[in-house]
C-alpha cells in the first residue's frame, strides 16, 4: 500500500476547481505545488453513503497515480473491485 508523507495531500470541500456536474477531482503535485489537491463538491455531503463513494473514487485515483490518459483504465477498475466502489460511481 502506498504511504503518503505528512502534508502531501490537501483535501476539502470546494467548488472552485470543479467543472460543472463534477463532484470530485484529484490534482497531482506539480513543480509549483508539491502536494495533491483533492476537491469534493459540497453537494456530495448531502448523503453520507454517496460522499463515501465520491471520496473512495478519488482516493483510487490517488492510489493508481492517475496523471492523464484514460482516467478509469483497467487498473482503476481492478482497484474499484477490490475496494468496493459501486459500479455506478466508476465514471
Amino acid at each position: 500500500a502506498p504511504t503518503f508523507p505528512k502534508g502531501s495531500i490537501s483535501a476539502g470541500f470546494s467548488q472552485v476547481r470543479l467543472k460543472t456536474a463534477t463532484v470530485g477531482l484529484v490534482e497531482p503535485p506539480t513543480d509549483r505545488r508539491p502536494y495533491t489537491v483533492l476537491s469534493i463538491a459540497f453537494s456530495a455531503a448531502d448523503d453520507p453513503a454517496y460522499l463515501e463513494q465520491v471520496v473512495l473514487h478519488e482516493c483510487i485515483h490517488i492510489a493508481v497515480a492517475s496523471t492523464g490518459g484514460k482516467p478509469h483504465d483497467d487498473l482503476f477498475m481492478r482497484m474499484s473491485d477490490l475496494t468496493g466502489l459501486a459500479p455506478e460511481h466508476r465514471d
